[in-house]
């Protein structure tokens, strides 16, 4: 782990690919029964949509960053707060974790799972069912998918995914 300490708190950072399904709006203002699913590298566009959603999201009872800590068991954690964060132009899932004292393997390992069940049954899921506007669209974003590339990483780790990442012999 590497976070930033920062009024007597560590900032962890730690991150995951977004999924998106986007349904267009006819000129009747209706949604288009049809949808498509893209994922953070063309969901780029959509982040101060999803950014106003996730503002909302956490306002609600219970979902603020300091309660979603509560629902999980290590005392180190002080808050979680879901966020997204636009990376060479592809956008993923940022979850700002603050922490009273370092965590160790094992208990950041806790921390990754407790996460990756959020964004799949918990805060995700509800925040799944939630639209964003953006223009003539009505999207939904995902922090959480099933396939063989989801990840959860700290920062260290997705600098390193980042970094390996190359498209067409150039670097991203």
């Amino acid at each position: 782990m590497e976070g930033t300490i920062e009024n007597n708190t560590i900032l962890e950072k730690y991150y995951c690919p977004l999924k998106f399904n986007l349904y267009d709006r006819d000129s009747g203002e209706d949604v288009d029964e049809c949808w498509y699913e893209i994922d953070g590298k063309y969901g780029s566009e959509y982040e101060g949509a999803i950014n106003g959603l996730l503002e909302k999201e956490h306002s609600y009872d219970g979902c603020s960053p300091e309660d979603m800590a509560k629902y999980q068991d290590n005392p180190k954690v002080l808050s979680a707060a879901w966020g997204v964060e636009n990376v060479n132009g592809t956008l993923y899932g940022c979850i700002d974790v603050k922490l009273s004292s370092p965590l160790t393997p094992d208990e950041e390992e806790a921390l990754k799972r407790w996460i990756s069940g959020q964004n799949s049954d918990g805060f995700g899921e509800g925040l799944e069912q939630r639209p964003f506007y953006e223009g003539d669209i009505e999207g939904y974003v995902s922090f959480w998918n099933s396939g063989n590339d989801y990840f959860i990483k700290n920062k260290a780790e997705f600098d390193s995914f980042v970094s390996s990442q190359k498209m067409g012999g150039l670097q991203l």
